[in-house]
């Protein structure tokens, strides 16, 4: 399968500009370092994956793409809320750092992710005519039992993946950044199809899976 790498720009060579395209995954990294991938299929259903390139930045790189092939919406690996208190001070029994969702996925606080969480929820803005949801590959690896070789051997995850998922095709996946992006897209397949999970609480943040 031929893999789409590297700069924005070369993502928009190998797809026509303004191909409308289903939704998208996003493995959502440092704004440039290069860590930012997007996983998405185009209209014959051929899945790709595309990564930001080193000084690069990812917020560009994402809003670029979502201007130029207007996906249905985003599942992006990011948190995109603050825990409740900061919303209302006078909650009882708030916690300061972790969202229910947090918890439940034992995932980092918001706070500690810090700028990458400002950078997510100032995203959602930005691209406020799409829907934005949050997955965490984390919590789908654990829902599918695959957390043997996750972050070991790529090769051996996405063999027990594909015996769980069922793709139009095997994209290849070069690191985790990219592992992480399909993730993402596969949360979005599973909500769109009503056979996902979800956790946390729709007033504070919720964590599709």
């Amino acid at each position: 399968m031929e893999r789409l790498l590297g700069r924005c720009e070369i993502l928009q060579r190998k797809m026509p500009k303004k191909q409308m395209i289903g939704h998208i995954g996003i493995d959502y990294g440092s704004k440039l370092a290069g860590t930012t991938a997007i996983c998405f299929a185009d209209s014959n259903n051929k899945i790709s994956i595309g990564q930001s390139a080193n000084k690069q930045d990812a917020d560009r790189f994402i809003i670029d793409f979502c201007q130029s092939h207007k996906p249905s919406s985003v599942y992006i690996d990011a948190p995109l809320s603050l825990p409740a208190v900061y919303k209302n001070p006078a909650v009882e029994e708030s916690n300061f750092f972790y969202r229910q969702a947090d918890i439940e996925a034992r995932a980092m606080s918001p706070l500690f992710l810090g700028g990458l969480t400002a950078r997510a929820m100032k995203l959602n803005r930005d691209l406020k005519s799409l829907p934005f949801y949050e997955v965490y590959p984390k919590l789908l690896v654990t829902t599918l039992d695959l957390k043997v070789f996750y972050k070991k051997d790529i090769t051996h995850f996405l063999e027990g993946l594909f015996q769980k998922i069922h793709l139009p095709n095997l994209p290849q996946c070069d690191n985790w950044h990219q592992v992480d992006a399909l993730l993402a897209f596969i949360s979005g397949i599973r909500h769109v199809n009503k056979q996902h999970i979800s956790i946390g609480t729709p007033s504070e943040g919720v964590i599709f899976a």
